[in-house]
């Protein structure tokens, strides 16, 4: 019992800092030497499957258009993995962090630890942008893997509230609202979903995601 009583007072205590620290977007890399040399280490090498969404993270970099086609290498997710763990240690409520281990299990396909990571990363501060846009990634991809025609659902509706969550004012912004367009079609809310890719349209002219999109909505038709 006075286990329980600890751990829940802990619980307890992250809720209330998460509530009483300033509402304001949480993006970008801390200041630890750690998690820089893990970006140093990452950027660019290991990208997320995203099941046609788009990622990106200051950690990882971006995905393109075209996926990639093979997984990442195991040995440079480790090397990524060990430098994170050591930047969490040393700032155990730096949400970013977090949230950058759930990248890594998500590269791994291992949904239920991403999701965990990126829940526990947005109870630590509720507007982390990469929390929010990996767990609606990771959300997305659980729909897909699943049969069960509501839980697909629902699991699909979900993401979509993630993707909702993440603020106008992210950087990752232009991001969410393709997610939701792409999202919205596939649940068949055709309207919804041409108004979040105009949303979409007039933040980002990447022209090469911009045609992905668009071949997106038509196939949802």
């Amino acid at each position: 019992m006075p286990f329980f009583l600890s751990v829940l007072g802990v619980l307890l205590a992250i809720a209330a800092i998460s509530v009483l620290l300033p509402r304001t977007v949480v993006e970008g890399l801390p200041r630890d030497p750690s998690a820089r040399a893990a970006r140093d280490v990452l950027y660019g090498r290991v990208i997320p499957p995203c099941g046609g969404l788009r990622f990106r993270s200051a950690f990882l970099g971006e995905s393109t258009p075209a996926a990639p086609a093979h997984p990442p290498d195991a040995l440079l997710l480790h090397e990524g993995e060990q430098l994170l763990e050591r930047a969490h240690e040393a700032h155990p409520l730096e949400p970013r962090v977090v949230a950058a281990l759930g990248h890594l299990a998500l590269a791994r396909r291992h949904l239920e630890e991403a999701a965990l990571l990126y829940r526990r990363a947005i109870d630590l501060r509720s507007h982390c942008s990469e929390a929010r846009l990996g767990l609606g990634i990771t959300l997305a991809l659980e729909s897909e893997a699943t049969a069960d025609a509501l839980r697909r659902r629902a699991l699909a509706l979900e993401s979509l509230s993630q993707f909702t969550a993440l603020s106008g004012e992210s950087e990752l912004a232009p991001e969410a609202f393709y997610d939701r367009a792409v999202l919205l079609a596939r649940v068949g809310r055709r309207s919804e979903a041409e108004h979040q890719a105009d949303r979409y349209f007039a933040r980002d002219s990447s022209r090469a995601w911009a045609q992905k999109l668009r071949e997106e909505l038509a196939q949802a038709q």
